[in-house]
């Protein structure tokens, strides 16, 4: 009898594994039925009971279907976790404990799969012109969380802006203004201008004719 029913719920769960949230607590620490629903779906791991968080091996069983679980496990503080979990989506990062935050193979794993995930990394590495350099090149946006050192560094400034020129709206405002700059992100890609179309000063685009006429066209236009 006991057989019959559990292979009844195991029906029920697969048809609609988040029914496993409604269940008693005895059924939601039980491993076999936990790993189960997470087989199913990895979305339901949030489901799980809470003796069962800190299972390594069910929370990878869900990670091959859903990469944001760490936040509802209680395993935060695993290295090895923490590495499964940002190479599968970069911005669990948040969800490690501090010092793997900190830490730059985890950090540099983080803004490879997702250059947002630069917010998230300590402010040590947020300078580390290395990771900076990775999560710019997935997302030129990302640069918004560099350190305020970076912004104004003219040579890593240049060097990003010719990787991914999306990043030039968050550069200091005096490098903004810089011809040798404004004309790397120009030659990169002419509509990365706009973003910084309102800082320019007037003095600088006398120095570069070509992109006085081209923001003259846009606004024409």
């Amino acid at each position: 009898m006991i057989a019959s029913n559990r292979k009844n719920m195991l029906k029920l769960l697969k048809s609609n594994p988040y029914e496993f949230c409604e269940m008693d607590d005895e059924f939601r620490n039980d491993w076999e039925l936990a790993y189960s629903v997470v087989s199913f779906d990895g979305g339901a791991y949030h489901c799980i009971g809470e003796r069962l968080l800190d299972d390594k091996e069910i929370f990878l069983k869900a990670h091959e279907t859903y990469t944001g679980n760490l936040r509802y496990s209680k395993l935060t503080g695993n290295r090895e976790i923490c590495i499964v979990s940002v190479r599968g989506r970069g911005s669990t990062l948040q969800d490690c404990i501090e010092s793997f935050r900190d830490d730059y193979e985890i950090v540099s794993l983080a803004v490879e799969q997702d250059g947002f995930a630069l917010a998230h990394a300590s402010n040590r590495l947020k300078d580390n012109p290395t990771i900076v350099s990775i999560s710019v090149n997935k997302s030129g946006r990302s640069f918004q969380f560099a350190s305020n050192r970076l912004k104004r560094d003219k040579g890593f400034c240049l060097d990003q802006v010719m990787s991914n020129p999306n990043c030039l709206e968050f550069f200091d405002l005096s490098l903004i203004n810089d011809v040798e700059i404004l004309r790397a992100a120009f030659e990169k890609d002419k509509t990365s201008i706009l973003s910084v179309s309102e800082k320019i000063d007037v003095t600088t685009l006398p120095k570069l004719p070509i992109l006085g006429s081209f923001l003259n066209n846009f606004k024409l236009d």
